[in-house]
Parts: C-alpha cells; structure tokens; sequence
C-alpha cells in the first residue's frame, strides 16, 4: 500500500501494536517525507501495519466515529460534517472518514455527547493495514485516488482549529479593495457563522465579530466600526432565523417528477428527498436500514421504499450489501440531483 499513498502525496510509515497502543517503528515520523517512506517500506517489509501523520504534513484531517458497527450512527456524523468520499472501517468495526486539512487541530472527546474524534494530528492508521489476531482496516467506499479530491469538513466550532481556520471567502487572503468590501465581509460573516452550529448563540457571535474585525483589517481602505457591526448583525440575524443557506445543501425534482411520486409513493418520494439532500450527484452514498429511525418508520418500511426506488430506477446499486458491508448506491446518470 505504501507505493499508492506515496502516488497521492502521503508519506507513511511502519506501525505495530505495542498492547493496546499503535506505536510507529521509527523515530521523528512526523517529519517522514516521501523518500524515507519508500526507503522504511523496503527495511521494514514484513510490517503488516502503515500509518501516516494527520494534519499540515500530508494535508488530511479525519473524523473518527468511536462506535463499532454502528452504521446509522456514522451516516448521521457524515450528514452533519459534510460527506466524503473516502471512508475506512477499522479492524475494530469503527469508522474513519478522510478529509482535506483546514487547519483543525487534534480534538478527543470534545464535541459534547457525539462519539467522534476530529484528528488534525497524531498519528493514523491507514486503510489496508492488518492488525494480526484482530482483523483489517479496510476501505469501504472511494479508493486512495480520491485523496486529491476531498473536502473539507463543515458545521465545526471555531475552537476546534488551531489556528484561525480557512476563510471561506475567496477573496480572504488578498486585500479588498473599496466597492469591494461590504459585500465580500457579509459573506464572509455568513460562512463563520455557519462554522459556529453547535456551539451557544453567544459563542457563535462572539467568534463572528472576531473573524469580522481580522477580515477587515484586510481591507484597503478598513471599513468604520459601524459597518463592521452591521455586516455581523445581518449575519448573525441570517443564521438564527435559519436564514444562512452558507455550508448547507438543498433538494431539487422536476415538477413532473414530484407530482407523480406524491401523489403514487410518497415513502419514496421522502426517501428520494432525504438522500438527494445529503447527496451530490456524483456521490456514491449509502442507504442503510439504520435509517428508517431517523425517518421514524419501520424497518420494513424503508426497505420496501428503497427497493420502489431501485425498481424505479431513481436510485442504482453499487454495491449490494454484504454481511460485513454496507451496500452502495449512485444517481443514474439520466437524472442527475441537483443541490
């Protein structure tokens, strides 16, 4: 597996278990670059385990949903931080989803009561490492090519980046020019208050006006305080009301297509509505029975829904679900959900 992390820009290196600690086999790992990656491959042939570095380094950042084969709760995570192509299921029955680093630090137990661990640091375990007497962390949808198109995660607290994260704005890191600058600082406060989610109302605002004054300071000429509060009011007012359409998807069907299932099938209609709001069109996603409690059905229900679809052909098979793993599913290419 190295030479193919390697292809993608990820420099590993050999891991083993030292009780119940994965400890890498080599010192200063967190500076292993790509030649010294190959050169441990070679000296260390017979390790069955690789890891690499999160964060900076190789550019990846990765939620870690600690619950094992707990497949509703790990598709309930991806809706929430954004999906990703990339997923890996560890040789525990836990779940890893890969994203592109934005500077998130490396944050254990501190989203409240959610099971997940957002790693921007600290050493990972990577997919097609064999754990001897405990099993496989296998990749369970994407491949390694996908590394170069991950997202970044989304609906995270301000606190959770070590340093001030990304501005969404494309404009952030140049400085804005006069005619410019309301318009640009009004959505650049929509995008940090649409990181803030999660966190309380008071929070939130304070890390908007925060994020309102450093974006201004780079603006030629600064804009008057009065105008700064007026851009994070607005915002602010845009996220409370629900208003803040920033860092959020919507659903989209012909008038013919929706007529026809309302008023035929409205379990796949609703069925149809949730994934393609949770889902681009170039998505392969899952759709686990887990589902059917966040829809409040019966299990049966979403099955038989599901199966409608698929016989519909509203929603492909992938992959059919195996006793280890999910099954997975595509859009049709005639009839591509819009976002």
């Amino acid at each position: 597996m190295q030479p193919i992390y390697a292809e993608h820009g990820i420099a590993t290196f050999p891991v083993a278990m030292v009780g119940d600690r994965k400890k890498p086999l080599v010192s200063h790992y967190e500076r292993v670059g790509l030649r010294a990656s190959t050169e441990f491959a070679k000296k260390f042939g017979d390790a069955t385990m690789l890891g690499f570095v999160a964060g900076r380094r190789n550019g990846i950042t990765l939620f870690d949903y600690d619950v094992a084969n707990d497949e509703r709760g790990f598709a309930a995570a991806l809706d929430h931080f954004g999906d990703s192509p990339l997923k890996v299921r560890t040789a525990s029955g836990k779940f890893h989803a890969l994203y592109r680093y934005n500077g998130e630090g490396r944050r254990v137990r501190q989203l409240g009561e959610l099971p997940v661990d957002i790693l921007g640091g600290g050493v990972i375990v990577g997919a097609g490492s064999v754990i001897p007497g405990k099993g496989t962390y296998e990749i369970i949808e994407g491949s390694l090519a996908d590394i170069p198109y991950l997202p970044k995660l989304r609906n995270l607290p301000p606190w959770i980046y070590e340093a001030p994260a990304n501005d969404p704005s494309p404009t952030a890191t140049a400085i804005i020019t006069e005619g410019k600058r309301d318009h640009s600082l009004f959505r650049h406060c929509l995008g940090v208050a649409a990181t803030t989610r999660g966190i309380s109302k008071e929070e939130g605002f304070v890390a908007v006006l925060r994020a309102a004054n450093e974006f201004n300071a780079k603006c030629d000429p600064p804009l008057e305080e009065a105008e700064v509060m007026h851009a994070v009011n607005s915002a602010w007012d845009y996220e409370i009301r629900g208003l803040n359409r920033v860092g959020q998807h919507g659903v989209w069907f012909e008038t013919s297509e929706a007529n026809a299932l309302i008023t035929s099938d409205q379990d796949a209609f609703v069925l149809l509505s949730y994934r393609r709001a949770h889902n681009g069109p170039d998505r392969i996603y899952m759709c686990a029975n887990g589902l059917h409690e966040v829809l409040g059905w019966r299990r049966q229900r979403l099955a038989a829904a599901r199966d409608r679809l698929i016989g519909r052909k509203d929603i492909i098979v992938f992959r059919y679900p195996s006793r280890h793993l999910p099954g997975l599913f595509r859009w049709p290419k005639r009839k591509r959900p819009s976002r």
